[in-house]
């Protein structure tokens, strides 16, 4: 019996790089009389460890055995810019005309941002080297690839736990590249390439499988699905995917997905996603929303995410690589979700919904392979976290005593979504209160702690209240508004037991007199969905704590609300 391969090529689902790579300045050959500047990036002070001393030792190196005439000291956390903040932040170091910029330490999530800063002075003339942790480096090898290929990147191997003695050493044992990065091009610390390019296959060079085939016959067809095996493996060789199996994004199946909207394929939906600078468009997210199993129908949701994602305050850019372990939570509200299968009633947070778990997956597939914020190299996260899977649900607008977010920002017909950096949903569970505050208050617990991000970054807290739990504060005459001033006035941490732990703040200049501090900006962060199913268990989600929640309307080709 013959065997017939009906074999079609499957469709890459990275993007192509929409940068333009700036060249590396020109190093003068010695830094005998110059001025070099140490940037600190908030990792070299005292109060985050012993890192300190590895700016002593650099400026002692470069005074005693560079001769350099003068060394500068610079601290700033570049984390509190956008992007457009770090250009002109480099363009202002930029004027002071220094010879050599040394930018330490990258380690998590301020590697990104310094590797802007870095590419920016290179641009501007300035040579500079970046040093970098081993968590770092990984990340700022993908990053410079594509913003300055060749820029200098130093490995430190000591953390903020080591004591001054092994950081001095380790330090003393970098300077010799330190020094080359700033005055000879191309002889600095390695910055090879990440990953951001790899080769890709199609399904005609896949390996063959033993098939059972049905009696009778002299031939037997093979579709290119039945070597779904074969494409998972080398996905997962190539780093592009999740590590759960795909649907293989065939051409045919790439077409069925754009059947789904009416938006033309090469539309730009993310001009660039860092750290590759890959553009996403319509046909590259379709492409990722077929792996990861969505049906035409779910694809206006996954556009309409990314579209919410993509304005400035959910800091993408960041958000892709952070080292918190959130996910990207898609919440959607309106009569859409319903028609389209999205599940807001018991276990919507959890398997068992195709909707939910594939929009979400989707919205995680295509920032892995577009972006390549790849887990365990240029994501940051120390742990993840299963919400970095899936985080989908829809709002139930039903069993809603309040007005749901769709009302509230656009109307009953138009569907919404909103996107939220936070970490996967704790439990609150309490079936004896009997009024709001008594309720509440005991939600108000779970809502931060002396170690959460939102502690020192206060920022959108998600609150999932279950109906039973929603029915009985707006039975006692509680509106939305009020659950927003109590949590607001309820969730805060003392002062006192905040400092030498945790990370930096980045309080509002109006907190600087409270005591306790909140975790929210205002009450209107505190944002509040209705969804689950009967029963006395609510939901909180913390949140990543440097962006915003943002809501969009799900919208067709010329802004048309989609009904």
């Amino acid at each position: 019996m013959k065997i017939r391969l009906d074999v079609t090529s499957l469709v890459d689902p990275r993007g192509e790089s929409s940068l333009t790579p700036t060249p590396l300045a020109t190093r003068r050959g010695s830094l005998e009389g110059s001025s070099i500047l140490i940037f600190d990036n908030g990792k070299l002070h005292l109060g985050y460890g012993k890192l300190a001393v590895m700016a002593d030792v650099i400026k002692r190196h470069l005074r005693e055995e560079q001769q350099v005439s003068a060394c500068d000291a610079l601290s700033k956390n570049p984390t509190v810019f956008d992007r457009d903040g770090l250009l002109g932040f480099a363009d202002q170091i930029s004027q002071k005309k220094y010879a050599g910029v040394i930018i330490a330490l990258c380690d998590q999530g301020v590697t990104q941002n310094c590797c802007f800063i870095a590419a920016r002075l290179e641009s501007n003339g300035i040579p500079t080297v970046l040093v970098c942790s081993e968590e770092g480096l990984k990340l700022a090898r993908v990053m410079v690839q594509g913003l300055a290929p060749g820029l200098p990147l130093c490995s430190f191997r000591q953390d903020i736990f080591a004591d001054e003695e092994q950081i001095a050493a380790e330090t003393k044992a970098i300077l010799p590249q330190i020094v080359a990065g700033l005055t000879r091009a191309g002889e600095g610390p390695s910055s090879a390439p990440g990953d951001t390019r790899v080769s890709f296959w199609n399904a005609s060079g896949l390996g063959s499988r033993s098939l059972s085939l049905p009696p009778g016959g002299s031939e037997a067809t093979v579709p290119a699905g039945a070597f779904s095996e074969d494409v998972y493996q080398s996905l997962c060789e190539a780093n592009l995917g999740d590590g759960l199996p795909v649907i293989p994004p065939t051409q045919d199946r790439v077409e069925a997905m754009l059947s789904g909207t009416d938006r033309e394929p090469e539309d730009v939906v993310i001009e660039c996603l860092y750290p590759s600078g890959a553009r996403l468009d319509v046909c590259r997210l379709a492409v990722n929303a077929v792996m990861a199993g969505c049906a035409p129908e779910h694809f206006p949701i996954v556009i309409t995410a990314f579209e919410a994602m993509a304005e400035p305050p959910y800091r993408l850019f960041q958000a892709a690589i952070t080292a918190h372990p959130g996910g990207n939570a898609v919440i959607v509200s309106g009569p859409l979700a319903k028609r389209i299968g999205i599940h807001s009633g018991q276990g919507c947070l959890g398997p068992g919904f195709r909707a939910n778990a594939t929009i979400g997956r989707a919205i995680s597939l295509s920032l892995i392979n577009v972006a390549r914020a790849v887990p365990g190299s240029s994501d940051l996260a120390p742990l993840g976290s299963p919400a970095k899977y899936s985080y989908c649900f829809a709002e139930d607008i039903d069993s809603n005593p309040w007005r749901p977010l769709h009302v509230e920002l656009q109307d009953r017909e138009t569907t919404t979504v909103t996107v939220l950096k936070c970490e996967g949903p704790i439990n609150l569970a309490d079936r004896l209160s009997s009024t709001p505050d008594h309720l509440l208050e005991g939600f108000a617990t779970a809502c931060t702690s002396l170690v959460c991000n939102n502690a020192y970054a206060p920022c959108t807290l998600l609150l999932i209240l279950n109906p039973q739990h929603a029915a009985l504060i707006a039975n006692a005459g509680w509106s939305k508004e009020d659950v927003k001033g109590f949590m607001f006035e309820k969730v805060r941490n003392p002062r006192s037991k905040l400092k030498g732990r945790g990370m930096d703040n980045v309080w509002p200049p109006e907190f600087d007199h409270l005591d306790p501090v909140p975790v929210m900006s205002s009450p209107e962060e505190c944002l509040i969905v209705v969804a689950g199913g009967p029963g006395t268990q609510s939901a909180v989600s913390l949140p990543w704590g440097f962006c915003k929640a943002v809501t969009k309307p799900v919208l067709g080709q010329g802004g048309v609300p989609l009904r």
